[in-house]
């Protein structure tokens, strides 16, 4: 059941020819899909390589200047800034505490309170 040239065609011709067009649509739509995952995993790549390359250079800087400046030194120092990493810890808990509070309802600020105080 061919159709003549320059008759109309068959309605399931018709819609054979429209899925054939949407699969092809989906197919470029895949394709380009495709090609932005791979370049996003080579640029992914790139930034740890990069990453890597810095991390070893810090490795290699932080144990020059530990040497440069000597064990004596190292342990004067590591109270304080133990010391100083506590109290950021504390001030990013009291930070985010007060952020709860003033966000909660009132029917939580006993309870909150009570907590925290």
């Amino acid at each position: 059941s061919r159709t003549e040239p320059g008759t109309p065609a068959e309605p399931e011709e018709e819609e054979h020819g429209v899925e054939i067009a949407l699969i092809q649509r989906h197919l470029e739509a895949m394709n380009t899909a495709a090609a932005d995952l791979n370049l996003a995993q080579e640029n992914l790549n790139a930034c740890v390589k990069g990453q890597r390359s810095l991390v070893q250079m810090w490795d290699m800087n932080a144990a020059l200047l530990a040497k440069a400046m000597g064990e004596s030194q190292i342990c004067k120092a590591t109270p304080y800034y133990g010391r100083q990493r506590r109290c950021k810890a504390a001030q990013e808990a009291v930070e985010a505490i007060s952020k709860r509070i003033m966000l909660a309802s009132k029917a939580e600020l006993p309870s909150l309170s009570s907590e925290h105080m």
